[in-house]
């Protein structure tokens, strides 16, 4: 186990404590890049929120990478905070700007792409029982 020294963010149960929190995403995206760690598989991610029933997910992406998702296990927000991704979905291939928001049903495969440097916020609604579902 690390040693509060050695973590590289903030304990998960320090990060997540609290009934409200202010997130400026372009602090986020800012500290997030910064983090002296290499990318793995070209991108950089920390979870802003971990409830019962929401997710939210800062992704950090360098130029050309991919990141596949499979079967959604609630519905998916994609928020485009910088940069240009596409989003290639079983019916559509989409392009995500900043300030563009795709919006998916539960269940949703999608494969997304950096055009260039890019930033993109995920929050993906889950019911209570998809939930204890998709952590057992």
């Amino acid at each position: 186990m690390a040693t509060s020294q050695s973590r590289l963010r903030e304990a998960p149960v320090d990060r997540f404590a609290g009934s409200e929190r202010h997130i400026v995403l372009s602090d986020a995206v800012a500290t997030l890049r910064a983090e002296p760690r290499e990318t793995i598989q070209g991108h950089r991610q920390v979870t802003l929120l971990h409830g019962p029933t929401l997710r939210l997910v800062l992704f950090a992406f360098d130029a050309g990478s991919h990141l596949p998702i499979h079967d959604a296990p609630g519905p998916v927000t994609l928020h485009g905070v910088s940069g240009s991704l596409r989003v290639q979905t079983a019916d559509e291939v989409y392009e995500l700007a900043a300030g563009h928001l795709l919006l998916l049903d539960a269940g949703a495969s999608i494969d997304i792409e950096a055009l260039g440097a890019a930033d993109l916020l995920l929050s993906i609604s889950m019911h209570e029982e998809e939930q204890e579902q998709h952590e057992h």
